[in-house]
């Protein structure tokens, strides 16, 4: 700027309040940071800066907390506590709907406890302070971090009827076992509570609710006077004595409230439980086992399986078992149930690089279990694809040069974004090939050269940082060929003359032209950098320059379409040429510029470049 300026920068929190800094450029002016943490030079020279250096030594920041807790969860509300921090005046609190970021200021307190209120309940916040002193404003860093859920207090509930279920083993599930739940001002609102969730569970008659794994949802049965009610179905497998209970949750399933008929239990035990007998099943006869198990697709993540249909009518669903690396058959567990008529399932709970063995078994309609199958294994890895480039280059492309291809993947292309590191093949004129292979999933970015970065590809949209880009796809085959099309080029190049090189007769009115596929900068095209000589006598053509313009349209699959425009570089000769004489044409680079120069002086010959003698005869 060409006048002083005065420069306010609000450092509160980094640096204390009365600090006192020097600027040694301007003659040892005096700038003291204000009590509202704002430091102002009141002017800083025009053209020029302000360099300021401490006077004294700066105050240390109060202690963080390492504490901070969730003390309470109430409905919409959260009590947080923490213990006082040496320095601290006071304390600015942060909240996020993420863990590990994303923190907002909510406020500030002198407290070390603090109720956080108008929240969404089963929503879960966390929460940081730091610690402030309210004199050098200084604060400390993020303290831990704490998090906690608002919900609802249930305060009573039961399993309300039946109490004693006599079952037969099979699909069809038990007749509806009913649970109320009690909150104290909620419930007793008309329909259904949000965020009140219910379940009813079956468990062996001497383990603990907490330990059962048969838990299925109950839903909303209706308001039973200040109650919610719900109603849920149990399906046993096996034929034994079993207790059920009902469990309710208010945090979105994080915690439970166990009941029985007594009212609220402990999850350790059970007081007064619903009693069901299951009782076997007439048909005891298993289908057959499933055959042909097989690992159909496989990747980092995951390991998918198939294997052929039960054709019994009987057949429920499949159970698929799986043992890994180091372990036998007899460790194998249970990973999924599949219902009929579904045989494929894709297994994601894998570790990379893993190996590991699956069989399958058959499932009746009375949960009878077949034998097992066939085992199959698979490893957790990228499959590699046969990767297949194919591109087309410009025929204008000079015949000297060879194409390459980089990107962003060394593994694959054969450098890190090295203009000249992987060379192609050339397949035809303009066609050239490069086969490597690729992990299913890769994703890559890449272009072609001509190997530096002076002569890469440049038309359309693909310029500057844009990239040509790839997700390798398995596909039905794990074969990918990728067809691309250069459509032109970065540095300027020859793309047509007149008249053509080689040629004898031609139109000696029109002016000699050379046709580029760049704009080019016209003012360094003169008699310098382009030369017409004689071809046997090299006698110098002088002339008069022109200019014109050739757009060539272009359509490609994926860059979509456009237009090449080039320059057209007319030289008309002051003295006519005749078609008896041979000539030649010399571009010299560094008259065709446009991002950058042409790379080669370019030159043609036409006309007559052969040299007649006479045939003398002699008679004896």
């Amino acid at each position: 700027d060409t006048t002083a300026q005065s420069v306010a920068v609000d450092v509160s929190g980094y640096l204390n309040a009365g600090a006192v800094f020097t600027d040694v450029l301007n003659s040892g002016a005096s700038y003291t940071v204000a009590g509202d943490g704002t430091l102002t030079v009141a002017s800083v020279p025009a053209m020029g800066g302000a360099l300021l250096v401490l006077s004294g030594v700066l105050q240390t920041p109060p202690d963080v907390v390492s504490d901070l807790a969730v003390t309470a969860e109430a409905s919409h509300e959260l009590t947080l506590g923490w213990s006082a921090a040496t320095g601290a005046d006071s304390y600015d609190l942060y909240r996020s709907l993420l863990s590990g970021g994303g923190y907002e200021f909510i406020t500030n307190t002198t407290t070390t406890v603090y109720t956080d209120t108008g929240l969404t309940n089963a929503v879960n916040y966390y929460y940081v302070i730091r610690s402030k002193n309210d004199t050098t404003l200084l604060t400390s860093d993020y303290s831990n971090e704490a998090s906690g859920m608002p919900h609802d207090i249930i305060g009573w509930a039961n399993l309300q009827w039946p109490y004693e279920i006599t079952h037969t083993v099979g699909i069809t599930p038990t007749e509806n076992i009913y649970g109320q739940v009690w909150i104290d001002g909620v419930t007793s609102v008309a329909g259904e509570t949000e965020g009140l969730m219910a379940q009813v569970g079956l468990g062996g008659t001497t383990s603990a609710p907490s330990a059962w794994t048969d838990w299925e949802d109950a839903t909303f049965h209706g308001d039973s006077g200040s109650n919610d009610e719900f109603k849920g179905q149990l399906m046993p497998e096996e034929v034994g004595e079993y207790y059920y209970v009902y469990r309710y949750s208010t945090t979105g399933g994080r915690d439970w409230v166990y009941a029985d008929r007594s009212g609220i239990i402990l999850a350790t035990g059970v007081v007064s439980p619903g009693l069901l007998h299951v009782q076997a099943s007439s048909d005891i006869t298993p289908t057959a086992a499933p055959q042909n198990l097989t690992v159909i697709h496989w990747g980092a993540d995951h390991i998918t399986t198939q294997w052929d249909a039960v054709s019994d009518g009987d057949l429920y669903a499949y159970e698929l078992y799986r043992y890994g690396e180091g372990e036998t058959t007899g460790d194998a567990v249970k990973i999924a149930r599949v219902l009929a008529p579904a045989t494929v399932y894709t297994d994601t709970g894998v570790t990379t690089d893993q190996t590991y063995t699956y069989t399958v078994q058959a499932l009746d309609t009375s949960f009878n279990k077949s034998g097992f199958s066939n085992e199959a294994s698979g490893i957790a890895e990228a499959r590699l694809v046969a990767l297949h480039f194919r591109v087309t280059v410009p025929d204008f492309t000079p015949a000297r040069d060879t194409v390459y291809i980089t990107g962003d993947n060394a593994d694959v292309l054969g450098g890190f974004w090295s203009p000249n590191a992987q060379p192609i093949t050339r397949l035809g004129v303009n066609e050239w090939g490069y086969d490597t292979t690729a992990a299913e999933g890769t994703t890559l970015e890449y272009k072609y050269t001509r190997g530096s970065w002076d002569v890469v590809e440049n038309w359309g949209t693909l310029v500057g940082f844009a990239n040509r880009s790839l997700t390798v796809a398995y596909g039905a085959t794990g074969v990918l060929t990728v067809t691309d099309t250069v459509h032109n080029w970065r540095d300027p190049l020859v793309v047509a003359t007149y008249p053509e090189q080689g040629t004898l007769a031609w139109n000696v009115t029109r002016p000699i032209s050379a046709t580029f596929n760049r704009e080019l900068q016209t003012t360094l095209v003169n008699s310098a950098t382009f030369a017409l000589t004689g071809f046997f006598d090299g006698t110098v053509y002088s002339g008069t320059f022109a200019f014109g313009q050739q757009v060539t349209p272009f359509t490609d699959p994926i860059f979509g379409s456009g237009n090449i425009t080039g320059t057209v570089v007319l030289f008309t000769p002051t003295t006519p040429l005749t078609t008896t004489n041979g000539y030649r044409v010399t571009l010299t680079k560094e008259g065709y510029v446009d991002e950058g120069p042409m790379q080669f002086d370019y030159v043609w010959d036409f006309g007559v470049r052969k040299f007649y003698l006479p045939l003398v005869f002699k008679s004896y």
